[in-house]
């Protein structure tokens, strides 16, 4: 089907306010969450993501800072749902060349959570769906391929998914051979986790592959804020008191792509801590 680029827009879920005074704000929000049952999978389309056309930063520029510019996070949110995350809220797209790259000459690499480019398997490739109508529901496919680069390293590569509940589902893993194909076909994928090797020698993705997705009508846990320049977001789960902490400076988070493990009914607190503007 024809690839389609969007430009960058950031869904949010849950809008917090703050007043305008210079002084450091704390706002918490308990929110209730209420899962309903997947119905079923629609009549799927082929989607497949190149990354051709984005703009990317050097493969080998390991350890170095991604740029802003070449941070894919949500840029294909809300024309195939389809959300990009690693050690940090984001990966990078790498500029591997032609004969590098399976298809064109990008490919993404994982993140640090100080948002360097790696490729170890320490900082998986996560890719989460969810609705493109509505980027607040949760969604789900039933197949998923990527691709590791051409210039194969000789070592296991895995790739994993999970539903909706953070349960995996199936697991796949191949050895990096230059072009290897990972590819799951399943109910209920939610998200996938790709786990590479290490950076020296490391595997870039190219042409993510998945049937286009489904709603659930359930809702992932996250937020964001207006008002306030954000140092510390505190994801805690009242029911089973898992606590994870977001200290990226975004002004909008995700708790569930950070790591928070939510189930049907739990009580979710967000505490965010920072300067107003």
């Amino acid at each position: 089907m024809k690839k389609s680029i969007c430009t960058i827009i950031r869904a949010t879920r849950l809008m917090l306010r703050q007043s305008a005074r210079r002084i450091s704000g704390i706002v918490a929000v308990v929110i209730p969450v209420f899962w309903m049952l997947v119905v079923g999978q629609a009549r799927a389309q082929l989607v497949v993501i190149d990354f051709d056309g984005l703009s990317a930063m050097p493969f080998f520029d390991i350890q170095n800072p991604i740029p802003a510019n070449a941070r894919l996070s949500d840029a294909f949110l809300l024309t195939h749902g389809v959300r990009f995350s690693s050690g940090s809220p984001y990966v990078a797209v790498v500029d591997l060349g032609v004969g590098h790259a399976t298809s064109g000459t990008n490919g993404i690499g994982g993140s640090t959570p100080t948002g360097a480019l790696t490729y170890d398997h320490h900082f998986p490739i996560v890719v989460s769906f969810f609705d493109p109508s509505d980027p607040t529901q949760l969604a789900v496919t039933d197949f998923v391929s990527v691709r590791g680069d051409l210039h194969g390293a000789g070592q296991s590569i895995t790739l994993d998914t999970f539903d909706v509940n953070g349960n995996l589902i199936a697991s796949f893993t191949t050895t990096d051979v230059g072009g290897a194909t990972l590819s799951i076909s399943a109910p209920g994928i939610h998200s996938v986790q790709f786990l590479g090797t290490q950076d020296q020698g490391g595997v870039a993705l190219d042409d993510l592959t998945f049937n286009s997705v489904t709603p659930t009508g359930l809702h992932d846990v996250g937020g964001a804020i207006t008002g306030v320049n954000p140092n510390r977001v505190v994801c805690r789960n009242l029911t089973t008191m898992q606590t994870i902490i977001i200290q990226d400076g975004s002004r909008s988070w995700d708790c569930q792509a950070a790591g928070l493990v939510v189930h049907t009914g739990d009580s979710i607190q967000q505490t965010v801590r920072g300067l107003a503007d």
